[in-house]
């Protein structure tokens, strides 16, 4: 572990955690409150949902309901009923002895051809439950026995056994299931029942009316809504901001894969995530609310990267470091430890996004280990969301003065409205190279750090080459020589990463230049971003006392050392020393030696080193 995390402190403010806690206004209590009754098939939809693409899963509702429940005013204090149980006639425990499953043969509730009984020598329960019953004993042994996840506790305060319980209702249309949380266990811990459709009468699975197909369905969304009932013991406090479950969602979808990887019900929502791939792993909207079922690929990927146990090290990260929304530092915690501290979070996203590149017919050009191992059933990169640069004179596009357009006539509106996200990416493509200038610099916003990737695709067979990946801290400008030849066109990644949850939904605007490297870069207001020559400046303020910045300046990617001398000529601090990219640089002296113990007031020396180039300055530190 590369850091030491204590969390309890966050004990104390649990009660503050989640919206709930405030007052609630009429119109969102009312809007909540519709939500939920259509989602249990007991009104019509909602205006707020209308016109929409409805989430798959209902948990983030009966979520949200139960954790405002308290604060509901007297004129919806009787929604809190919407969070009861299921009142159904009959019920059948599974095969194993591990769940209790309720349901309805006539009425509203009447499970898909409630008519059929041929299972178990015509045991008077459809067919359709029978199967659903051994499918849950099915899902239980994959994600408990086999995957190793914490069995969730008993739900026996509502359902009076120790059972876990599944309702089966004609919930509202588009809706597969959802898991609703019951009884506060402790800080982190819920139990949950869970329900599911009683038809399934949904697209693709209602283009059949085979008792097997609608069962498709049926198992993909009991893998999904018993994972969210291990969510729930783990830690329901993970969520983002409003409620957002999206690492609920992208690891149940995950889970969906895992235990049933013949059904590929997840191919359907990649185009969501695919469409809009600068838009975060935190993100959920109700403009793109499949996107976080789409955003399954990312555990995908961790898993075919590196193994299967990473997302259970991930939740396991996310309870054992406390209340509150963890996902990030705990991936990042995972990541490391499980490759050896050769990818963080930085690492294993950026190159996520360079497999995303090699989707559909681009699989075939994959390097060897840059691919999903269905890479073939997955979506191309929308060529609309590609930045294309087919001619390179004068392009200079600095963030956040952006052009309206390029000279060729390409719009960037989209582009500039669009910048990534948290752990989002933007492409690059560059073509027509026998025009193109030698070099290119990319630099991104300065509060967020960068990994910036630049690919080759080969002229006769569109082979692809990773031709050099840099990590930039923020603000750092990356600088990268065009080949002159053998190659049909470069595309470059770029992907702005931190593990500071907080970050999102903050969008990061970058920088490029194109220069001709005899010609240097034109003249203009931004000219200084890209140096001709090394530099050293005077620090300032000089004269100093509490602490001073030395601003130093590299026309190319170089080894510095920036070391401090009394006046003696003994070293008494070294202040830098590592590889920079071209660019312009500070560095803060606080007026403390190796052992970060004060200097005496004095004159001193500061020295860059950086290839040949050698600089020397003196600076005055008063107390």
């Amino acid at each position: 572990m590369r850091k030491i995390i204590t969390y309890g402190f966050a004990l104390l403010f649990i009660p503050f955690l989640f919206a709930g806690a405030g007052d609630l206004t009429g119109e969102y209590q009312q809007n909540l409150i519709a939500q939920m009754q259509y989602l249990r098939g007991e009104g019509p939809l909602p205006a707020s949902l209308q016109n929409l693409t409805l989430p798959h899963c209902g948990t983030p509702i009966a979520f949200e309901l139960f954790t405002t429940r308290e604060n509901l005013t007297a004129a919806y204090a009787d929604a809190k009923a919407l969070l009861q149980r299921p009142s159904l006639t009959h019920s059948v425990v599974s095969p194993d002895s591990l769940f209790q499953v309720h349901f309805d043969a006539e009425g509203t509730n009447a499970v898909f051809m409630s008519f059929v009984d041929t299972l178990h020598g015509g045991n008077g329960v459809p067919d359709f439950v029978d199967k659903i019953a051994e499918i849950a004993d099915s899902v239980w042994r994959f994600e408990i026995d086999h995957l190793g996840f914490d069995a969730p506790p008993s739900d026996g305060v509502g359902g009076g056994d120790s059972l876990m319980d599944v309702y089966i209702l004609d919930l509202g249309g588009g809706y597969y299931g959802y898991t609703a949380p019951e009884e506060v266990i402790s800080n982190q811990s819920m139990t949950s029942y869970i329900a599911i459709d009683n038809d399934f009468d949904i697209w693709p699975y209602n283009e059949s009316d085979e008792l097997d197909r609608r069962l498709d369905a049926g198992r993909v969304t009991l893998a999904h809504e018993f994972f969210h009932t291990i969510h729930f013991a783990y830690d329901y406090t993970e969520t983002g901001p409003d409620y957002a479950l999206y690492w609920w969602e992208m690891s149940a979808t995950w889970m969906e894969e895992m235990a049933y990887d013949d059904i590929n019900d997840y191919y359907f929502y990649l185009s969501y995530f695919f469409d809009e791939l600068w838009t975060g792993l935190q993100s959920v909207s109700f403009d793109n609310s499949l996107h976080q079922y789409g955003a399954a690929v990312f555990p995908i990927f961790l898993t075919e990267k590196f193994d299967t146990s990473i997302v259970k090290d991930i939740w396991q990260r996310c309870r054992d470091y406390g209340v509150g929304e963890q996902f990030t530092m705990a991936a990042d915690d995972a990541i490391f430890e499980m490759s050896g501290g050769l990818y963080d979070l930085q690492d294993a996203f950026h190159e996520f996004a360079i497999w995303n590149v090699f989707g559909g017919q681009g699989a075939m050009f994959a390097p060897p280990g840059y691919s999903y191992s269905e890479a073939e059933h997955y979506p191309e990169i929308p060529e609309e969301n590609v930045l294309q640069f087919v001619q390179y004179e004068n392009h200079q596009l600095i963030w956040p003065d952006w052009p309206d357009s390029l000279q060729d006539g390409t719009l960037l509106e989209a582009f500039k409205k669009n910048m990534p996200q948290n752990l989002s990416v933007h492409y690059i493509s560059m073509a027509n190279l026998d025009e193109a200038t030698d070099s290119i610099y990319l630099f991104g916003d300065a509060n967020i750090d960068w990994s910036i990737s630049f690919l080759g695709i080969g002229h006769i067979i569109n082979e692809v080459e990773i031709m050099q990946t840099f990590t930039a801290a923020g603000g750092e400008i990356v600088g990268f020589d065009i080949p002159d030849s053998g190659y049909f066109g470069i595309a470059a990644v770029l992907t702005p990463v931190t593990n500071e949850i907080d970050d999102y939904p903050a969008r990061h605007g970058y920088s490029i230049l194109f220069k001709d490297a005899l010609t240097g870069v034109e003249e203009n207001d931004n000219s200084s971003v890209l140096p001709d020559g090394f530099a050293l400046w005077q620090n300032r303020p000089n004269p100093f006392n509490a602490g001073t910045a030395i601003e130093y300046s590299l026309p190319r990617l170089s080894h510095v050392t920036i070391d401090v001398f009394n006046i003696l000529g003994r070293k008494v601090s070294r202040l830098v020393d590592r590889k920079m990219p071209a660019g312009r640089h500070s560095v803060t002296w606080d007026g403390t030696n190796f052992e970060g113990e004060p200097v005496s007031s004095g004159i001193y020396l500061y020295r860059l080193k950086a290839g040949d180039y050698v600089k020397t300055r003196k600076m005055n530190l008063l107390k």
